[in-house]
């Protein structure tokens, strides 16, 4: 790992002189689920399968996650959190060229860059609001061999338009596109997930929307081709018994569930939203995700001057100048519950009208 990510609380507890149990984490984009003891008791029935190997081929766990969006047991292939995957798909195309658009996860640049790719970027305007150039992304995707998208794109919030991403890969079928869509299931309407192209591959994560980054379980979606092909290369056994019974046990009849913690995050979200509104020193980007972009305005403060302010008072963010295409203005806010969103909006309230 070459950059940074948010979290990392034990550290910040030690930085601030308080305890980690003190500081409430909007640094980190993983939602909160609205009623997490329904989650642990999923998680507790699951320990009982830590005795057993892991089905080396996960027949069962791929054929639940295909029943429940719509696909095919040979098109998904599941890994240890959807970033072992976006490191190990570079590695089995060995692209000599990857577009990376920035800002935005820095794992994308990385996972080229190990694999040998010389890493070109494809910079969103933040005076256009971070939305993409269409014709301009047309015409760069075909001078790379891998193109790299996240989508909804983090830490911005912004998605592309499916059929924008379908016409660029029909346009150049020679070259790769990973299309990370780890926030999509707050937007599902820009999903890729069932349109099958010989030279795109979709990554899917549990960690952001079921709020369980600790377990680490995500799968690919690609053609049966091009998942054997992955397969290929990839080390076995790297979900363990644990997450695959439990994603197992909640994949099954969750659509309601889905729709009650999507409804929750995305209302969160639009609240917090409206309240940094409210700060006129705070300019705030829509956002499809569950976590908002912020520019402080007018250069009171840098991002980092006011992450240290607010962890004085409990509350840590993440300052985004880290973030290639951000300056040190920039820092995102991963929505929380209507109480602890209130608590940060009047916090900085009170550190921008000192």
């Amino acid at each position: 790992m070459l950059s940074g990510h948010g979290g990392g609380i034990p550290e910040w507890a030690l930085r601030a002189g308080i305890r980690p149990g003190e500081i409430i984490d909007f640094s980190i984009s993983v939602n909160t689920p609205p009623d997490e003891g329904f989650l642990r008791q999923k998680f507790e029935d699951s320990l009982s399968a830590i005795h057993r190997y892991p089905d080396p081929q996960y027949s069962q766990l791929r054929a639940a996650i295909s029943k429940k969006y719509g696909l095919r047991p040979e098109n998904v292939l599941v890994g240890n959190g959807s970033t072992e995957l976006l490191y190990l798909i570079p590695r089995v195309f060995a692209p000599k060229s990857a577009l990376v658009l920035v800002p935005s996860y820095a794992d994308y640049a990385d996972s080229a860059r190990f694999a040998g790719a010389d890493v070109r970027r494809f910079f969103l305007d933040e005076k256009n609001r971070f939305k993409i150039d269409e014709k301009r992304f047309l015409a760069e995707t075909k001078s790379a061999e891998m193109v790299v998208i996240g989508n909804p794109n983090n830490p911005t919030g912004g998605v592309i338009e499916k059929g924008l991403v379908l016409r660029a890969a029909v346009e150049a079928p020679d070259v790769v596109f990973l299309v990370d869509e780890s926030f999509a299931d707050y937007a599902p309407e820009a999903s890729l997930l069932r349109e099958f192209l010989p030279n795109m591959i979709v990554l899917r994560s549990f960690t952001k929307f079921y709020g369980i980054p600790g377990l680490r379980l995500g799968y690919s979606a690609s053609t049966p081709e091009t998942t054997q092909k992955i397969l290929a290369r990839k080390e076995p056994w790297t979900v363990n018994c644990v997450a695959e019974s439990f994603a197992m046990s909640f994949l099954k009849g969750s659509e309601e569930t889905d729709a009650w913690i999507r409804g929750a995050a995305i209302s969160a979200k639009n609240e917090l939203f409206d309240f940094l509104g409210t700060i006129r020193q705070l300019e705030v980007f829509p956002s499809h995700a569950n976590f908002v972009l912020v520019k402080i305005r007018g250069r009171v403060m840098s991002a980092l001057r006011l992450q240290e302010e607010l962890l004085k008072r409990g509350k840590l963010v993440r300052d985004c100048s880290n973030f290639e295409g951000l300056d040190e203005y920039f820092f995102r806010i991963g929505a929380k519950t209507s109480e602890e969103n209130a608590s940060l909006v009047e916090s900085l309230r009170t550190i921008f009208s000192a």
